[in-house]
């Protein structure tokens, strides 16, 4: 029984291994020769279903024993047949003893030269944009939700080995007109006993590399873990080529990258417990070898061989920022103006085609809250700088609007900073020094603060060679700076409160030029020059716009002031033309389009109200002047007259544009060596409502001297004479009077001088007469205009003189008439209200001073003649025919009850005007009320009836007033009346002799245009 049975169990036992050995040999054999051909054709068939791309998958494998599948070359193709997705073989083994472990296990998986294109074919579309399935807003929340309730369950995985080798990225942007690519060679990935759930004490290892463009190196290794999440590690950079990456934006940039090396390492820490973070620390990122270029020209905008910042570290949750040293070594930058007043860096970094792209348009209230949103997580960032260094920068400015081009160069530039912190528990400290132009240095020393902001600097400039500026100046004048020198010390002092309002904004120093020589490049002479100008005790504050300057000391200084033969003098000489600066140059920036932007129209104006509002206040304590000349010369004269104001000293007290402050002047000089002059009195030149009171004396200069001037403008020489002058000048705001003494003794005139520009007048007797017994001629000239002015000097004022009083006695008697009565200068003119023969209110006036004035002056007849303005005064008499009439008819007087329109409300008046015009013209007032009813319903026009009625009484009186019988002989009788009654008030009420009165004949005609009487003077 025992045998029997034992025979049937191995007979089971015999048959179960019989059919477990036939199910091992089909497992074997399906998953060495059936399954790898249903796998092949169902990824080739449903990837290509899912893609409508060409799928291609040459071999796969599957090892039953080890659970390991191999996919040799593996490809989807783009839909222009390029690779777009694939790699030469993906290899993956499980592990059967995932089911001991609790964890899924993988002995390895490999991915051999995996590659991957991606190509933007449009703005909007990549070549897999048609791969992504649209789904609802709905459907992609509830996506995510799943996702991370998915991740917040990491299942348990296994892996020995995962190795990522040979891989390719490429990336192109073909969306812009031209390609741009980027591509990541031999990129590898390695990770060994990669776990899920790891204990406290371990952690993954990973180690990635890849080659960049042109060689660049990327290098990232480190340990990870998921549970929960943390990372640290080491980022390496080193060769990457910037290029690659500008290529990208070359349609909206305006510049171009040829060269330019960017490298970078750091340690990274970041973790997710108990809070997210990140943390970075021994950083260095340096830029290397980059050149920046003008896209057009390719001229060179900015060259960098090195930059560099070290010991980098970061902490995101600390919210602080460290970083070692930030250096700039041998940096170029090359700014330039074109002749079109275009400005080189500005055109190259305009970023506007980045600003007005689509993907920017971005809400303001969007922007709002991000920034708010930004605000309320992170209150606030504490960074630190160890040091800012900059050696050997160099600047090479170009301006070529001028016609010589201005090149200047500010080279070497170094700066350093020390010990910057944001919130500004210590101060930095600065130093700074450059050469200006290979002469001049300008150095800088000092500390502050980040926050609150605060400066305080101290600035030495030495041996700036104004030279150098020659190009502008030659643009607006005909000058040429021979010589001279820029030094000056300068303290500033800048403290802003947290909110970024200053609180102090201060500056002190001196300044000085030396050795000014400035040639006047017409007249080929120098203009202006002295040895020495030095302001000393400089004190400027910004925040209470108030500057003062304790001296200013001019030493030696030169003035020269010439009038050429064409009467013109040489400062007018010295401006460029508006056609001479536009000939070769930029013009000036239409007003048009300045006008068309709202912030040029905007922000100057309001800038213009605070100004005038709180004027920036300037006081200078004193103005000295040693040893001063000013020469004059005047060439329209035969002979040439010249003469010098020499031994020039003064001071100059209290000067301010402070309203209500004046300065003291007191100038002493001698003319000629001997005579003196003397300049005194109170002003305020510097003040926005300049004002003066400053007297100008010159002493017993001899008149022999100013033959040339006597010559040429009044026929004869000046044999002997001193003259004596006393200038009393009051400036108001613009206005300039001067209120002077001159003094002429022992004046003789000598020999005819043949002149073509002397004026024939009677000069001897003239002098004769305003002579005294003494022989003096005491006159008083009141004189306005510009105390700068550059035509005055002492010859032109005598001359002016007699001329006044010579030539205007004869040229223009009624202003010398007026002047005896104190009145206006058209005497002459009479003006009379249209239609009226009487002289009115002003017009009177004036007729009495006319009467004053002949009463001082017996010896002048008066003639009259009547003026009427044809049309005016043609029209008025019909105006006032037809008025008689309507008033003598209706018996109501329009004038005294204001107006047609109101006299018009009278029926009988009306009645009257209507008769007559339906008398007149054979039309009633209705025919013109439906006339005009018609012609405003052509234009659109909607009338009420007062209106309408008003508008008929209008053209019914305008009518009738062309109609009156009015002649040319009624403008006769009317002038004839003006002139008569003139005569009548001179007569009877002025006692003015009737035979000195005379009435010419009147003056009528259709041009005539002025209704007035016109007066001459006559000898008796």
């Amino acid at each position: 029984m025992k045998i029997k049975q034992f025979r049937q169990n191995f007979n089971r036992l015999q048959k179960t291994a019989v059919i477990l050995s036939i199910l091992f040999i089909f497992y074997i054999l399906f998953g060495f020769f059936i399954l790898p051909p249903i796998i092949k054709i169902q990824m080739v068939k449903n990837i290509h279903k899912a893609t409508n791309r060409n799928v291609t998958l040459e071999k796969v494998r599957f090892n039953p024993l080890v659970l390991s599948l191999t996919l040799q070359n593996f490809n989807i193709e783009g839909k222009g047949g390029e690779a777009f997705v694939g790699w030469q073989e993906f290899y993956i083994n499980f592990q059967l003893s995932t089911i001991f472990r609790f964890a899924w296990t993988f002995d390895e998986i490999r991915l051999i030269k995996p590659g991957i294109f991606i190509e933007k074919v449009t703005a909007d579309t990549f070549n897999f944009s048609d791969l992504i399935p649209e789904s609802s807003t709905e459907t992609k929340e509830n996506e995510t939700k799943e996702n991370a309730e998915e991740d917040n369950k990491i299942p348990p995985v296994r892996i020995n080995k995962l190795i990522f080798d040979g891989g390719r990225f490429h990336l192109r942007d073909s969306s812009r007109g031209g390609n741009a690519d980027f591509s990541l060679d031999s990129v590898s990935f390695e990770l060994d006993n990669f776990k899920t759930r790891l204990k406290p004490d371990q952690n993954n290892t990973y180690d990635f590399k890849a080659v960049g463009p042109k060689g660049g190196f990327l290098h990232w290794n480190g340990t990870f873990r998921l549970t929960p999440l943390e990372s640290k590690g080491l980022i390496e950079l080193s060769g990457i080529h910037l290029t690659s990456f500008i290529n990208f934006f070359k349609d909206e940039l305006q510049f171009t990258m040829p060269r330019g090396l960017l490298g970078f390492s750091t340690q990274y820490h970041v973790f997710g417990n108990p809070e997210w973070g990140v943390e970075l620390s021994q950083g260095d990122y340096t830029f290397t070898d980059l050149l920046i270029t003008e896209k057009e020209t390719e001229d060179t905008l900015f060259e960098l061989p090195f930059f560099d910042i070290n010991n980098v570290g970061l902490s995101l949750n600390d919210q602080k920022i460290t970083v070692g040293d930030i250096t700039v070594k041998d940096a170029r930058l090359n700014p330039s103006i074109n002749k079109s007043g275009e400005m080189n860096l500005l055109k190259a970094f305009d970023m506007s085609a980045f600003k007005n792209s689509p993907e920017n348009d971005v809400p303001a209230e969007s922007k709002k809250t991000d920034i708010e949103e930004t605000e309320k997580t992170y209150p606030g960032w504490y960074w630190e700088v160890g040091s800012f260094n900059i050696d050997s920068f160099g600047v090479n400015f170009s301006d070529n609007m001028p016609q010589t081009p201005f090149n200047y160069s500010v080279y070497p530039v170094h700066l350093q900073v020390k010990d910057i912190v944001s919130d500004g528990h210590k101060p930095f400290n600065l130093t700074f020094s450059s050469i200006l132009n290979e002469t001049g240095s300008i150095s800088a020393s000092g500390s502050g603060t980040v926050k609150p902001v605060s400066l305080s600097v101290d600035i030495n400039k030495k041996n700036h060679v104004l030279k150098d500026f020659q190009p502008y100046i030659d643009r607006f004048a005909h000058i040429t700076i021979l010589d001279g020198t820029n030094d000056g010390t300068m303290h500033v002092e800048v403290n802003m409160d947290e909110n970024g309002e200053f609180t102090k904004l201060h500056a002190e120093g001196d300044d000085y030029i030396n050795n000014l020589n400035l040639h006047d490049n017409v007249t080929n002479k120098d203009l202006v020059k002295w040895k020495k100008y030095a302001a000393e005790g400089i004190k400027v504050d910004i925040l209470s716009n108030h500057a003062t300057i304790n001296k200013i000391t001019l030493t030696e200084p030169d003035l020269n002031f010439q009038i050429n033969e064409n009467f013109t003098t040489n400062i007018q000489q010295l401006i460029v033309s508006s056609e001479k600066k536009e000939h070769g140059e930029a013009a000036e920036p239409d007003s048009e389009d300045e006008a068309s932007d709202p912030e040029t129209e905007t922000e100057p104006i309001e800038e213009t109200k605070k100004t005038s509002e709180n004027p920036f206040q300037v006081s200078i304590n004193e103005i000295v002047i040693e040893n001063g000349t000013a020469g004059f010369a005047d060439l329209s004269l035969k002979p040439d007259f010249i003469t010098e104001i020499g031994q020039l000293n003064g001071l100059i007290t209290g000067s301010s544009n402070i309203p209500g402050k004046t300065a003291t002047v007191d100038i002493k000089g001698k003319v000629d060596h001997h005579a003196p002059v003397f300049i005194k009195g109170k002003s305020n030149l510097l003040a926005e409502k300049q004002t003066a009171d400053i007297t100008v004396s010159f002493k017993n200069i001899e008149m022999s001297s100013f033959t040339p001037y006597s010559g040429t403008y009044a026929g004869y020489k000046i044999d002997k004479g001193q003259l004596s002058v006393d200038l009393q000048y009051l400036l108001n705001a613009n206005e300039l009077h001067g209120n002077n003494k001159i003094v002429i003794n022992k004046l003789e005139f000598g020999d005819k001088v043949e002149s073509e520009k002397a004026i024939n007048l009677p000069l001897k007797l003239a002098v004769a007469l305003l002579s005294d017994a003494n022989g003096v001629i005491d006159l008083g000239l009141v004189v306005e205009g510009d105390l700068n002015d550059p035509e005055f000097n002492i010859g032109g004022i005598i001359w002016k003189v007699l001329k006044n009083l010579i030539v205007k006695a004869v040229s223009s008697p009624f202003t010398l008439l007026a002047g005896l009565v104190d009145g206006g200068e058209d005497l002459n003119i009479v003006t009379f209200s249209p239609g009226k023969d009487l002289p009115e209110g002003d017009e009177y006036e004036k007729v009495v001073q006319l009467a004053g004035a002949l009463a001082e002056r017996p010896k002048l007849s008066l003639n009259i003649r009547g003026q009427v303005a044809y049309k005016s005064d043609l029209h008025s008499l019909k105006q006032m025919y037809l008025d008689n009439m309507l008033t003598a008819t209706s018996e109501i007087n329009a004038a005294e009850i204001g107006g047609v329109l109101s006299a018009a409300r009278e029926r009988k008046w009306r009645n009257t005007l209507f008769d007559l015009y339906k008398d007149s013209f054979d039309e009633s007032w209705r025919d013109v009320r439906d006339r005009l009813t018609e012609e405003a319903g052509v234009n659109g026009e909607e009338i009420d009836k007062e209106l309408l009625f008003n508008r008929t009484v209008e053209v019914v009186y305008n009518a009738l007033i062309d109609k009156q019988p009015i002649t040319e002989e009624n403008l006769h009788i009317l002038a004839d009346n003006r002139s008569r009654n003139i005569k009548v008030e001179l007569v009877e009420n002025h006692a003015i002799d009737p035979g000195r009165i005379f009435i010419l004949e009147s003056e009528i005609s259709p041009g005539t245009e002025s209704s007035a009487v016109e007066m001459t003077l006559d000898a008796l």
